[in-house]
């Protein structure tokens, strides 16, 4: 295992953020962390170079999404017994699932105006699961 990254202070606040969204949801699109309110001073281009630059690191992992067919990358920080008993991804099918990259996550749920319940996009990645298509 590398030695541990020295990080800047904005460094540092990205991870934590990364850290903190990866504990409560899973992770955060790249393209959500810009929207941060934390990170609004941070240009782009360096927010991107920081990113990278964890990435590179192997403190946080870019996971390709499809983000209602846009490419997306969900950031995730990787827990260090990951990073001592090597390289484990979590499973790639879960990766799959269309909540990952929806512009609607945080605003779905049961009662709320957007549901799991009447989402076609998670309805029919359901249904293809459940009746693959045969040869």
């Amino acid at each position: 295992m590398e030695s541990p990254t020295h990080l800047s202070d904005e460094e540092s606040l990205v991870y934590n953020i990364i850290k903190q969204e990866t504990r409560s949801s899973g992770g955060i699109l790249q393209s959500k962390l810009r929207e941060r309110a934390e990170l609004r001073d941070i240009q782009p281009r360096k927010l991107s170079t920081i990113v990278n630059k964890l990435t590179r690191a192997r403190l946080v992992r870019r996971v390709a999404v499809d983000g209602n067919g846009q490419p997306s990358y969900l950031l995730q920080a990787v827990e260090q017994r990951d990073q001592v008993e090597g390289e484990r991804v979590p499973n790639q099918e879960v990766l799959l699932i269309p909540c990952h990259g929806c512009r609607n996550l945080y605003m779905c749920g049961e009662g709320r105006s957007y549901s799991p319940l009447k989402c076609p996009y998670l309805t029919r990645f359901l249904m293809d699961r459940a009746h693959p298509l045969g040869p």
